[in-house]
């Protein structure tokens, strides 16, 4: 029985496609988030200083899409 990937955080589904690399159906979900978002940020390891404020920064970010689409 395979788990619902759907259901799956994106860390942990990243986490099962890396141990296991020839289940397909994991891999696509886990594509298929990654196109959803159409402007994902990355950040250089020196940017470890600064995680706390990246971090709130993309809370923020979070927070202020689910208030738009809830108001629609």
């Amino acid at each position: 029985m395979k788990p619902d990937f759907q259901a799956m955080a994106q860390a942990e589904l990243r986490s099962y496609v890396i141990a296991h690399p020839d289940d397909v159906e994991a891999f696509e979900t886990l594509a298929d988030r990654a196109y959803a978002n159409p402007y994902p940020q990355w950040h250089q390891p020196q940017d470890i200083g600064r995680f706390a404020e990246l971090l709130e920064q993309d809370r923020a970010t979070k927070l202020a899409e689910s208030d738009r689409k809830s108001s629609i």
